[in-house]
């Protein structure tokens, strides 16, 4: 005597019966990143590139506040090349972004109109030609970078552990070692949840 189990499957067209050829009961699942059900179903997951020039050492490049009154922003990797060998710092911290440039998030479900939460204050900034981002202050160092290749890209997989609350801040510091300005360019991956 074989079992039949009928479920409704994910598409909603109705019951299906699930049975091996051995009576048994076969299952399988699919399992992704948080950003994939993210993007597709919330439609909030969102790149944030960046291009900055001219940097000098001890510099915030690039910023990103979590302006949501309900959700957290979770980064989930950053990429990075550097114009010259040497390190690199990922910060947790507060504070608004100023004095750089307003970057608008990508959202990575094409088909969504959805933009990042905005409280009207800066959320998302880099530096630009001559001036580094300021008003950050930093909680803690959170990840370090050595790149030991001119303009070699660097990924850091934070596999969605790094969470900000409503005001939060990741942001990217050089190191004190770089001694040539230059271009960084790179970009952060998050969604809010």
């Amino acid at each position: 005597m074989s079992i039949v189990i009928r479920y409704t499957d994910d598409t909603g067209k109705g019951l299906a019966d699930v049975q091996g050829s051995d009576g048994r009961l076969n299952v399988s699942s699919r399992s992704d990143a948080r950003a994939y059900y993210n993007s597709r179903d919330a439609h909030l997951a969102f790149a944030v590139p960046f291009l900055v020039t001219l940097m000098d050492a001890a510099e915030v490049f690039v910023a990103w506040r979590n302006a949501s009154d309900d959700k957290e922003l979770v980064i989930s990797a950053v990429t990075l090349a550097l114009f010259e060998a040497g390190d690199n710092e990922w910060h947790l911290g507060t504070g608004t972004p100023a004095a750089g440039t307003t970057i608008v998030p990508v959202n990575l479900n094409q088909g969504s109109a959805r933009s990042a939460p905005t409280d009207g204050a800066a959320s998302v900034m880099m530096g630009t030609t001559t001036t580094p981002i300021t008003g950050m202050t930093s909680t803690g160092v959170i990840s370090r970078q050595n790149i030991g290749v001119v303009e070699e890209d660097r990924v850091v997989k934070f596999r969605d552990t790094v969470r900000l609350g409503q005001n939060d801040a990741f942001f990217g510091k050089l190191g004190a070692g770089i001694s040539t300005p230059g271009f960084v360019r790179g970009t952060i991956y998050g969604y809010y949840e």
